[in-house]
């Protein structure tokens, strides 16, 4: 059956505007009609999502870290004042970005962790650090990575060249052993309200719901939108552009969403 995106010759976003460029022209993407706030929504909620499952794998996060201060050290002369790291916490950040992301698995998990380890914070604990030499090695690894882990930021405006959108969050993903779809569902408001009636066809066409792909098309976009939702968000169907590049590892998740509907 072909997927209705291929029927048609709209390549705008679903507000009917053309692509949408900066300095030089934004890459083309096999998921036409995404815009490029709703791209950056979506690899904000990816991110997001990855954030929550990092904070608690300290070897990871640790592997992460190290990595990063390798490429400073090595790759750069530049010598700057006793141990002068950068982090910069991006919770927030990604939430205004993705504010339908408030209150999901990863967002919860953040806030609880973040009660958790601030309650565990001695008095004056900002003037020295002495206090963490009285915590047992395993506990200050924890608190590393869970800090280490509220840096990541892979949020982007445009898809890469394959149409991939947060593709650079890949490798943490296979190192943590993560599946997005544990820890997001399209819906609505986060996905379905946010593209064409045509892009929601191949969406329902991809779960195998052939008779509901070609329903939405005579249907109000609101309506549609609902419909895609009740059929695909508890179906662990994700769309094309979040799933990590299939290589040996991932084949078999990437190749057919219609298995988790």
């Amino acid at each position: 059956m072909l997927r209705a995106s291929e029927a048609t010759d709209k390549s705008g976003d679903d507000n009917g505007e053309g692509a949408a460029t900066t300095e030089t022209t934004a890459p083309k993407t096999k998921e036409k009609g995404l815009s490029a706030a709703l791209i950056t929504s979506l690899s904000a909620e990816r991110t997001l999502a990855v954030m929550g499952a990092l904070v608690e794998n300290p070897t990871v996060a640790l592997a992460l870290h190290t990595h990063t201060l390798v490429v400073k050290v090595f790759g750069s002369r530049y010598a700057g004042s006793l141990l002068q790291t950068s982090l910069t916490p991006k919770r927030a950040e990604l939430l205004t970005k993705a504010p339908t992301a408030e209150g999901s698995r990863a967002d919860r998990q953040l806030g609880e962790l973040h009660a958790q380890w601030e309650a565990k914070l001695p008095p004056e604990w900002n003037t020295d650090f002495t206090w963490l030499l009285t915590w047992e090695q395993v506990e200050v690894v924890a608190l590393l990575a869970y800090c280490v882990g509220l840096s990541l930021d892979a949020v982007q405006l445009w898809p890469a060249k394959d149409g991939k959108v947060g593709d650079a969050l890949t490798p943490l993903e296979h190192a943590l052993d993560f599946t997005l779809r544990d820890w997001w569902q399209p819906t609505k408001a986060n996905y379905f309200g946010r593209i064409s009636k045509e892009l929601m066809s191949d969406a329902l066409l991809d779960a195998g719901k052939v008779a509901q792909a070609a329903s939405v098309l005579k249907m109000k976009k609101g309506d549609a939108a609902q419909l895609a939702e009740d059929e695909l968000t508890a179906s662990g169907w994700v769309p094309e552009c979040l799933l990590p590049v299939a290589d040996d590892t991932t084949t078999l998740q990437v190749a057919d969403n219609s298995a988790a509907a």
